[in-house]
């Protein structure tokens, strides 16, 4: 049964079971009618997050398996941010596509919202100190996408530093 999320949607939510943060924005990476996995963009900084968004519309769909070790190879903030969050228990308040984050307009309203865990990121720093793990053992195919990823991400990195 596929839950009412996909990967690379990005959710405001409000949470019936939270700890720290009663209304993540979560980067959405496997969702089922149990449990969705994703990263909560409160817990990483607004850089990260605005990199994370962008790199989420050039994933092709049917490739999302590797992306989380990508993600942990080049991101320190994504262990601290994954998050697994019992889908009953979400209560949406905005979702975007990932297709619907390539529009100017979208990124404006989106990019705002990324602001609102400074303390939550000052907390989970504290609390994760771990360096991010390398993805080992994957075939060549794996380490294709992986590529793709990566310059994908770094063209990104070069155009918001221009």
């Amino acid at each position: 049964m596929a839950g009412r999320f996909q990967f690379g949607d990005l959710v405001l939510q409000r949470y019936g079971n939270w700890h720290h943060d009663p209304t993540p924005l979560m980067f959405v990476l496997y969702s089922d009618a149990l449990y969705t996995h994703g990263l909560n963009s409160h817990y990483i900084s607004k850089l990260e997050a605005e990199q994370l968004r962008k790199l989420m519309t050039y994933v092709p769909p049917g490739q999302t398996q590797y992306v989380y070790e990508f993600l942990k190879s080049r991101f320190n903030s994504v262990l601290r941010s994954y998050r697994t969050y019992k889908t009953p228990l979400i209560y949406e308040i905005k979702k975007w596509r990932a297709k619907e984050m390539k529009d100017p307009k979208t990124q404006e309203v989106v990019s705002k919202f990324f602001d609102a865990g400074k303390d939550y990121q000052k907390a989970m720093k504290a609390t994760y100190q771990t360096p991010a793990s390398k993805p080992t053992g994957i075939s060549t195919k794996d380490q294709q996408l992986l590529n793709m990823l990566r310059n994908a991400l770094i063209s990104l990195s070069n155009k918001v530093k221009k």
